[in-house]
């Protein structure tokens, strides 16, 4: 059990996967904070209460 989580920490401290876990962060903030999400055909609108 001991190796997986170092292996999980190892792959998440990887510069390549830097790019995911910065825009995972984003999904995050934007889903906990968007009560709709609306769109027409040029733009996306995040609505937020």
């Amino acid at each position: 059990m001991e190796r997986n989580v170092v292996k999980a920490f190892a792959e998440i401290s990887n510069p390549g996967t830097g790019v995911f876990t910065e825009k995972m962060r984003d999904m995050i903030l934007i889903y906990n904070h968007t009560t709709e999400i609306c769109f027409d055909d040029k733009q996306i609108y995040l609505i937020a209460e």
